[in-house]
């Protein structure tokens, strides 16, 4: 099964474009999706959710000079987690970063616009959201997985099942840090826990794995410390 995991890299690379809107049935969001680049053509799309920033009335009049038309992206349609740009970290063409989520606010690194040539640039970096492949493991190919990092360092991981049964869904610490080449999470310790349920898993060291409910959602937060 292949995992998607959010970066960011130049709006001129070609793996920049495939972002495409997606109406939903609800009046204050709509979706962004990637559609992934696959042999069969079914693979379901990887989606965030996107409104307008939450604004009073004074921020509403400085939203409409400054970002009008940009909006903010969530991991959920529940969750008020918004992506964003690092505030410390301005990447060259050739660089290339992870997004990371953390409480929606009035910040211009959580500003994103949707382009017509597909492309979803952050307004405070100037870069586009990517998504790149990692490695999951499961016997279902209806489960999909993103991966993204947190403002403190947590390493979110979340385990999709869109198929009619039960999936039993895992993933490899070393695959996992394919996608995270400036942490190495081959020699550290990384203590997990299941955000949903709020089970404890301790300290994991070879593979994350759960059994993931029908059209059901996992997500795990990994704090990590390295050697």
């Amino acid at each position: 099964m292949g995992s998607l995991a959010l970066g960011l890299t130049s709006c001129k690379d070609v793996e920049a474009k495939g972002w495409s809107p997606k109406p939903i049935d609800d009046d204050d969001l709509d979706q962004v999706c990637w559609k992934e680049k696959s042999t069969n053509g079914d693979q379901e799309p990887f989606c965030l959710y996107k409104r307008k920033p939450l604004l009073s009335s004074d921020e509403y009049l400085a939203y409409k000079k400054h970002y009008d038309g940009k909006v903010h992206l969530l991991a959920t349609k529940t969750t008020e987690s918004c992506l964003g740009a690092s505030r410390n970290q301005k990447l060259t063409s050739k660089e290339s970063k992870s997004g990371s989520f953390s409480p929606c606010g009035w910040d211009v690194n959580q500003m994103w616009e949707l382009n017509h040539n597909g492309t979803l640039m952050n307004s405070y970096s100037g870069l586009c959201a990517s998504m790149r492949q990692v490695k999951a493991n499961s016997g279902s190919n209806r489960v999909r997985a993103w991966v993204a990092t947190g403002r403190r360092g947590e390493i979110y991981v979340a385990f999709f099942n869109l198929d009619d049964d039960k999936a039993e869904v895992s993933m490899r610490i070393d695959d996992l840090a394919k996608a995270f080449p400036g942490k190495n999470l081959s020699t550290g310790s990384c203590k997990c826990r299941e955000e949903w349920s709020g089970k404890d898993f301790g300290v994991v060291r070879d593979s994350l794995s759960t059994q993931v409910e029908i059209h059901g959602c996992a997500l795990f937060v990994l704090n990590c410390t390295y050697s």
